[in-house]
């Protein structure tokens, strides 16, 4: 696991200059966005034997290229990690980032190479982010990094220096990353009073389309969320998450990286202001981090989060469920034996109580049971559970208007059927069944998400194009 690093840059340090050219600097990650090899303060130095210096990267802050020691870099201990130059423009080794992480610059896919002209190709890997492409591939918006620097010119007899060197003081440890025998670790450099930002960032007229791709990274085998308005405007948002990168994106809202693969997405309202917070559970050490809001420890990898509203206070609660045993444990509240192995948790306000109830649904026998409201068998081997608030029940004093109710989806043959409802059938095998307020009616509207194309569709509402594959929607 990295551990925090800040990579910035002092701010009364005289600036070292680069050899990269002023107008082609710019490396593309689909992920990430634009790599700015020569910014107004600081770039990238290439000689004979390595690559030294900073470069700015557009949503995720400063990349280092080297530790304190001169190349070639051993890329073996926390002191000799950067990237290589065979002299002929081969280039290897690891630069490193805060939030990107490592960026391998030769890995078993692809490696980057300079060319006898100055020119970059090829991609790298960041642990966090994906592939970063150094050229545009054909037919894309065109982009390129260049410097001076050839294999047949030699090498700067001195090139500038800052006046302070930026030191270390904690060397975190990196998750795994294509190897060296040991990963390397980044060191620390001082945090500046103002951090530099780079000139005017050009803006493509169309995505690029960076191959080759990745492997993916398995998703979530079963995800609750408690709520998808992250604006707060009373609309669900078509939002997803990536698990190989940490990325969360919402349709027309923007997109921020928290998490790391492995990380499942646990979203909700959790101070109660009406707009859903961004939340991850890490199932290997137990962790619940709530961007800007708190970070605890609550569960183990054999748990499932189920966030919900479980005191009735308008919060959201960190909560789990155990996949063997049925143990529900409430951070603050309770723990109590609800379920058994194999059952899947469906939290819901199932009585209209504005309370979230603990519910299971047993695949195996479709059975719904919902503590202290109710028990039915609904559903057949195959069935995913949908619980959702489908219908309305009245504006009298004495009814309750708005109620989880018991429902599923059938991937076989895109089946909607919801108990004591309507059916419907919208989907096919392979879509994500997901539920929300699309338009605002106070009512779930049915909708599913194609990993394959990116499609949600969403009943009677809208048909976009948002994610792709490997992507799980984060939204209810």
């Amino acid at each position: 696991m990295i551990a925090t690093v800040i990579l910035t840059l002092p701010a009364d340090i005289l600036l070292a200059d680069g050899n990269i050219d002023p107008v082609n600097k710019w490396a593309w990650s689909e992920d990430g966005g634009w790599f700015n090899f020569q910014s107004v303060s600081w770039g990238a130095l290439v000689e004979t034997y390595g690559v030294s210096g900073y470069i700015w990267q557009e949503n995720l802050g400063w990349v280092q290229f080297a530790s304190d020691t001169k190349s070639p870099y051993l890329n073996t201990q926390s002191d000799n990690w950067g990237v290589n130059n065979d002299g002929a423009g081969n280039l290897s080794g690891y630069s490193y980032s805060e939030n990107a992480g490592w960026i391998n610059f030769s890995t078993a896919f692809s490696g980057v190479v300079i060319d006898g002209e100055g020119n970059f190709s090829g991609y790298g890997w960041a642990e966090n982010i994906g592939w970063v492409s150094f050229s545009s591939p054909p037919g894309d918006p065109e982009y390129l990094v260049k410097t001076s620097w050839s294999e047949a010119s030699p090498t700067p007899s001195a090139s500038p220096t800052p006046s302070v060197t930026p030191t270390s003081s904690v060397t975190p440890t990196p998750s795994v990353t294509p190897t060296p025998s040991v990963t390397p670790t980044p060191l620390v450099t001082p945090t500046p009073g103002t951090t530099p930002t780079p000139s005017i960032i050009p803006t493509p007229s169309e995505t690029p389309t960076i191959k080759p791709t990745p492997s993916l990274y398995p998703t979530p085998e079963y995800l609750v969320i408690q709520s998808g308005d992250y604006d707060g405007d009373g609309f669900s948002d078509i939002a997803v998450f990536r698990p190989a990168t940490g990325l969360w994106a919402a349709r027309g809202l923007g997109m921020t990286y928290f998490g790391s693969p492995g990380d499942i997405p646990a979203s909700g309202d959790y101070d109660g202001d009406g707009i859903t917070d961004v939340a991850i559970f890490r199932p290997a050490s137990g962790l619940w981090a709530i961007k800007n809001l708190t970070r605890v420890y609550h569960g183990n990898a054999g748990d499932y989060p189920v966030p919900g509203d479980y005191d009735g206070d308008g919060c959201c609660d960190v909560a789990v469920f155990g996949k063997t045993g049925g143990l529900w444990s409430i951070r603050g509240m309770t723990r109590i034996y609800y379920g058994t192995t194999g059952d899947l948790p469906v939290p819901g306000d199932y009585d209209g109580s504005s309370w979230t109830e603990i519910a299971v649904f047993r695949p195996s026998k479709s059975l719904w049971a919902v503590r202290g409201v109710t028990r039915a068998y609904f559903g057949s081997a195959g069935d995913a559970p949908v619980p959702a608030v489908y219908q309305w029940y009245g504006s009298d004093k004495t009814d309750v208007p708005f109620r989880t109710e018991i429902a599923i989806f059938r991937p076989s043959s895109g089946l909607w059927a919801i108990r004591d409802g309507c059916r419907s059938y919208f989907g096919r095998d392979g879509d994500t069944p997901v539920t929300g307020d699309f338009d605002g009616s106070s009512l779930d509207d049915i909708a599913v998400f194609r990993p394959s194309s990116g499609l949600w569709a969403i009943s009677g509402v809208s048909r976009v194009y948002f994610g792709g594959s490997g992507d799980v929607p984060v939204t209810r």
